[in-house]
């Protein structure tokens, strides 16, 4: 989000922070507000030299002492009932405009003065190294970044409806735009890979149609993808896979994969009655895990990127496994029933 107004771009960041931070704070999914583009605001000191001099106190002395007032200090370590041992960390000095002020400097003679009866003591701005402004007005940028695991798509949507009434919060004058939401890029993606996957399904059941012109076939197939999609969804939530652009790709690289094992495997159930060509479609998906490790073995800022594609693939690939060689051949004992007769096999005759 932008806030523009005609205003300094440290007087829009202190409003738009006291009504944003107030509304979002504590929301759940939202891990911090940054606002940016304002110069930053830092304490300044101007003494006076003839002054300094008169009261012989030193421009190193006051940086010595107010060096002193705001250390860190680390008197020791403490260890919790549980057995966890933390540091403590003290912080002397505080940040108050006025307690500032009321510092004590001593000079060579011991004599106390107050650092405000050398000094100004103030906030400024930093020098602006650049400017940020929309038709003539400053503008501050906010971002709201969500937390890891959170579902950014519904949480964006939910922030997006609740800052519609906020924004009605701000003083006159005040404007927020909405200028960056990289979540509609996420969801325009997994739109189109629901598009893709209802096309695949939809080519998938006409050929199966086609080809064996029985709804009990396509029943036991769709079982068995059914069946796989959710248990490669139930181990990616066990094993703390995220889901996003990278993963869902994966899933759909792997969905032909896993189509293509349960067509075989049915098919050769529904000729022969066995299990036997498990073993073959083990071995083929073997060397696909073996192809797919090697991006473990990449380095660290390419392995990032490809981490959770290629885990994705992996357990949707071992998932397939397991439905093949249980769950198909159930299912078509199930719906075929047990003792069909098996298909009638032609031969050529032999000669003698």
């Amino acid at each position: 989000y932008t806030i523009n107004a005609s205003e300094q771009p440290f007087k829009i960041r202190q409003t738009a922070a006291s009504v944003f931070q107030k509304s979002l704070a504590g929301y759940p999914g939202i891990q911090d507000i940054i606002f940016s583009g304002t110069p930053d605001i830092r304490l300044a000191i101007r003494f006076d030299r003839q002054k300094c001099d008169a009261f012989q106190v030193s421009p190193e002395q006051i940086s010595a002492t107010l060096q002193d007032r705001f250390r860190e200090d680390y008197p020791g370590m403490v260890e919790k009932p549980g057995g966890q041992q933390v540091f403590l960390r003290l912080n002397i000095g505080g940040a108050d405009i006025e307690a500032i002020k009321e510092i004590v400097l001593i000079n060579s003679r011991q004599q106390e003065y107050r650092l405000k009866d050398i000094a100004d003591v103030f906030l400024e701005e930093t020098p602006a190294e650049s400017y940020f402004r929309i038709n003539g007005k400053n503008s501050v940028t906010m971002t709201i970044r969500n937390r890891e695991g959170v579902n950014s798509v519904t949480l964006a949507r939910d922030i997006k409806a609740l800052l519609q009434t906020v924004t009605s919060q701000l003083p006159k004058g005040y404007e927020a735009r909405l200028v960056y939401d990289d979540t509609q890029y996420l969801s325009a993606e997994l739109h189109k890979n629901y598009k893709r996957l209802l096309l695949s399904l939809s080519i998938l059941i006409l050929f199966i149609l086609l080809s064996y012109r029985n709804w009990k076939y396509l029943l036991t197939l769709l079982a068995g993808l059914l069946v796989n999609l959710s248990a490669c969804i139930l181990l990616v939530w066990a094993t703390g896979i995220p889901v996003h652009l990278y993963t869902i790709a994966g899933l759909a690289v792997a969905f032909g994969i896993i189509t293509d094992n349960a067509i075989v495997m049915l098919d050769y159930y529904h000729r022969f009655r066995g299990k036997k060509v498990f073993l073959a479609l083990l071995g083929a998906t073997c060397t696909t895990l073996a192809a797919l490790s090697m991006i473990y073995l990449l380095p660290d800022d390419n392995r990032r990127n490809l981490m959770d594609f290629t885990s994705i693939i992996i357990l949707a690939l071992l998932a397939s496994m397991c439905t093949v060689l249980w769950f198909i051949p159930g299912m078509y004992q199930l719906v075929f029933g047990t003792h069909q007769e098996l298909p009638t096999t032609f031969r050529s005759p032999t000669t003698s």
